[in-house]
C-alpha cells in the first residue's frame, strides 16, 4: 500500500522500567484537542459593580485614555509618561470590572490603529492574552518600575528599559545551616520526571495603542 505522505506519524511509547506500553489514544493525532479546555482566570474585582456600572467605567476609562494619548495633550509631552498615565486607567479597570477589560482592550488597539483589526482581537480577546494583561495591570506597580518594564515591552519608543537594581547582599530567612541536610537512602528505586525549563505563562505581546 502506497504511503498517505498527509498522514502524520503514531509514535509508540514505552516505559522500560515498569515494561508498559502507553494505549494507543494518548498519542493519536485524530484525537488531539483543538480548543484550550483551560479556564479564563480573571483577577477578583474589589467591587461587586452591576454591568451597566461596570461598561459605563469601561467607556469613562476608554475615553480618557484617548485624551491621554492625544498629540495635543500637552500635560504630558513624553510617550512615556503617556503610557503611565494610560496604564494607570487601565489598572483601574482590571481592579473594578476585570471581566470587562479584554474588550476594551480590543476596540482601543483596533480604534487607535495599534494592529490590525484581526490581530487586535486574536491578541488581546479573553481566551487569548486579554485575562492575563489583566491579571498584570491589577497587581503591577505601574507608576514604578513595573510600569516602566510594561512600557518598554510595548514599544521601545514609549519608554527607556529602566536599570536592573544591583543589590549588593541578599537577607536570607535564616542562616545556612552548619551541616546540609542529606536524607537516608531508602534502598528503593523511584520514578523521578524532570522538566527543564518548562514555561507555563503565555508570551505577552503588544497591548492597545494606549500611548500614541
Amino acid at each position: 500500500m502506497k504511503p498517505n505522505p498527509t498522514q502524520e506519524p503514531q509514535p509508540v511509547i514505552h516505559d522500560p522500567i515498569l515494561n508498559i506500553t502507553f494505549p494507543y489514544n494518548l498519542t493519536n493525532p485524530e484525537t488531539i484537542p483543538t480548543i484550550d479546555p483551560d479556564p479564563v482566570l480573571f483577577p477578583i474585582p474589589l467591587a461587586n459593580l452591576t454591568n451597566a456600572t461596570a461598561e459605563a467605567l469601561v467607556n469613562a476609562a476608554s475615553a480618557e485614555i484617548r485624551r491621554i494619548i492625544s498629540a495635543n495633550n500637552s500635560g504630558l509631552a513624553s510617550s512615556c509618561a503617556k503610557c503611565i498615565a494610560a496604564l494607570g486607567v487601565g489598572q483601574l479597570v482590571a481592579q473594578m470590572a476585570p471581566a470587562h477589560l479584554p474588550d476594551a482592550m480590543v476596540s482601543l488597539c483596533q480604534a487607535t490603529g495599534f494592529a490590525s483589526n484581526a490581530s487586535c482581537l486574536t491578541t488581546y480577546r479573553a481566551s487569548s492574552f486579554g485575562a492575563t494583561w489583566t491579571q498584570i495591570l491589577a497587581k503591577a506597580d505601574v507608576s514604578g518600575i513595573d510600569g516602566q518594564w510594561i512600557c518598554t515591552r510595548l514599544s521601545a519608543s514609549f519608554c527607556a528599559a529602566p536599570n536592573v537594581t544591583s543589590y549588593k547582599s541578599v537577607v536570607f530567612p535564616k542562616p545556612k545551616p552548619a551541616k546540609p541536610f542529606v536524607a537516608a537512602r531508602s534502598g528503593k528505586r523511584v520514578k523521578v520526571l524532570h522538566l527543564s525549563d518548562f514555561h507555563l505563562g503565555k508570551r505577552l505581546n503588544k497591548m492597545p495603542g494606549w500611548c500614541r
